[in-house]
């Protein structure tokens, strides 16, 4: 998981451009996104990001790896989306138990599957 958290957090800082901006959309410090990252980049052994205190470029290693990411992610929302739908989707018999007396003859009818 934590893995996986570095990855989106490095695709967001991307996506934003800003270690800083970063932080404020997903509500937590800029020294704790910068360890996220920090620790994503030792993992994998590469620089992903070059940064100073003006500015923010992605290296080559780390446009590759955004791109890999992004659609990696992707792949794996639209896993997410289409297993969660099946989950939402009603399937089965119904069995509804009721009185004898409520129905016209007390003996038990089978009525066709909808």
């Amino acid at each position: 998981m934590d893995r996986l958290h570095g990855i989106n957090v490095f695709l967001r800082i991307v996506e934003v451009g800003t270690i800083s901006g970063t932080a404020r959309d997903l509500g937590v410090s800029t020294a704790a996104i910068s360890a996220s990252l920090a620790r994503l980049e030792t993992n994998l052994a590469v620089r992903l990001l070059d940064r100073t205190t003006r500015r923010l470029s992605v290296t080559a290693e780390g446009a590759e790896f955004y791109d890999r990411c992004k659609k990696l992610m992707s792949d794996l929302d639209e896993a997410e989306q289409s297993i969660s739908r099946i989950g939402r989707d009603p399937r089965g018999k119904l069995r509804v138990g009721m009185p004898s007396g409520l129905c016209r003859c007390g003996s038990y009818h089978r009525y066709p599957d909808f």
